[in-house]
């Protein structure tokens, strides 16, 4: 005899809260699991229905408008959120919270939220801390060297991220693992529980998330199996825009490659050169899907010789721009312009990193508010006119 899975005791279970709420000024709590009062001290009671607070009341004034700008864009959409915010714990601590979630409709109507909301304060302050330690390091190296990072103590905490990376890996492993299995037990005893599914649902992208995070540190620290070699640089660019192209497409924006970029051949570690411009553009896509002005969503990708002889790849973006305090940093690890809930500020210190290997340098420029040029420099000694 098949039994039914008691969903009472798996969302009791796990680490975190489960909540269903009203898409109120107040998110007005109809449905929340006990996890609240181990997390922020407010039990079930005084939260449901805001019997004695709302959630709104104890989230930081500071926080309030990009969580609701946040959800808004989603809803609008259509998509699931996912957003980091603090709050205030009934002692008065305060508490960083990691929450996704998804909307959910009766016809076209938004009848409620539904999600699930983790503590993540220990990791934050964590993250908070090394921020500190790595922009004090950071800032006396620019000093020191003109903004120029010795290679040896760029190493020193790229080492440090890399050891972070590996802690990881079994645990979110094993929450992957758990969740796949976890679904299909679901799927044989409650097929029709489409709250499970959705809860599930957020735990998975949850983990992809962390899942992308640690493979792009993996990435920068993998053996190095691979040979340089002569590439068409064409290629190169080619293989790497077209990762990108299903986004470029939802968001309207162009990619224009310049044809002069087919005159070109460079010495360089292929797997690492297409690792790196994926990086930037990323970065770039992440820019101009911020720019409002259609007519200005591209991004064009040129070569030109510089007065040394040397060759520069320019990857040109018509987006928000990048402050001058940001621009001499922006190379660092966990050094960020995309806004805290997404990405992990590692995508240009990976980028930086890989191409070192090949004797090539990336550099920037920018305007706020117009554009941003990415320049991958390549010695003389490693390109040459197909």
């Amino acid at each position: 005899m098949v039994q039914k899975i008691n969903l009472d005791i798996l969302l009791e279970s796990i680490d975190g809260i489960a909540y269903r709420c009203r898409n109120d000024k107040y998110w007005t709590m109809e449905f929340i699991t006990s996890g609240i009062e181990r997390i922020t001290g407010y039990t079930q009671d005084e939260i449901l229905n805001n019997a004695k607070i709302s959630f709104d009341d104890i989230t930081l004034k500071e926080d309030k408008l990009i969580v609701r700008q946040t959800v808004d864009e989603a809803l609008e959409a259509h998509n699931y959120y996912t957003t980091e915010y603090r709050v205030r714990h009934k002692d008065g601590r305060i508490i960083y919270l990691w929450e996704q979630g998804v909307g959910v409709y009766d016809g076209d109507k938004i009848i409620a939220l539904e999600g699930y909301i983790c503590d993540i304060t220990a990791q934050k302050q964590t993250e908070i801390e090394l921020k500190e330690k790595v922009q004090q390091q950071a800032m006396e190296l620019l000093r020191e060297k003109e903004k120029e990072i010795e290679r040896t103590n760029y190493l020193r905490i790229l080492e440090l991220i890399k050891s972070m990376a590996h802690e990881l890996r079994n645990p979110l492993n094993l929450s992957i693992n758990s969740t796949h299995l976890l679904q299909e037990e679901i799927k044989k005893i409650s097929p029709d529980n489409t709250k499970a599914q959705r809860i599930l649902s957020i735990l998975e992208g949850s983990n992809n998330r962390i899942n992308e995070i640690v493979e792009t540190i993996e990435l920068t620290f993998r053996s190095a199996t691979h040979k340089r070699g002569k590439q068409e640089l064409y290629d190169l660019i080619i293989q790497s825009t077209s990762h990108f192209h299903k986004k470029i497409k939802k968001h309207g924006i162009q990619i224009e490659i310049d044809e002069g970029v087919k005159d070109y051949m460079i010495l360089a570690t292929k797997e690492n050169f297409i690792q790196s411009l994926k990086n930037i553009i990323k970065n770039s896509i992440s820019a101009v899907k911020k720019n409002n002005d259609k007519s200005r969503k591209k991004i064009e990708i040129y070569a030109s010789i510089g007065s040394k002889n040397n060759l520069r790849l320019t990857i040109k973006d018509f987006g928000i721009g990048i402050s001058k305090e940001y621009l001499e940093m922006i190379t660092l690890p966990f050094i960020s312009t995309i806004t805290r809930s997404k990405g992990s500020g590692l995508g240009l210190s990976a980028a930086k990193y890989l191409l070192q290997d090949d004797n090539l340098e990336l550099s920037f420029n920018s305007k706020e508010n117009a554009w941003t040029e990415a320049y991958i420099n390549i010695p003389e000694n490693s390109w040459a006119k197909i």
